[in-house]
């Protein structure tokens, strides 16, 4: 019984070790001509202008920090 199961697993161990085969990864992206500029600023300091920005493209929107009250987004 035992030698079946020892049997079953090692079994078991090639097939999943030959079955399974390696993604090869993605290669790099080429970088952008102009790196984004990053702003933070407080949630209260913000334009009319760049609320309508942001409310109008929510790509821009990194993060909101709701306990310090902080913006960050891509200009």
């Amino acid at each position: 019984m035992k030698n079946a199961l020892y049997i079953a697993l090692i079994a078991t161990a090639t097939v999943l070790s030959v079955s399974v085969q390696a993604i090869p990864p993605n290669p790099p992206t080429p970088a952008k001509d102009a790196p984004a500029v990053i702003i933070c600023k407080d949630a209260n300091a913000l334009t009319s202008i760049e609320i309508e920005e942001l409310n109008a493209d929510t790509d821009k929107l990194i993060s909101f920090d709701s306990e310090l009250r902080e913006v960050c987004f891509k200009k």
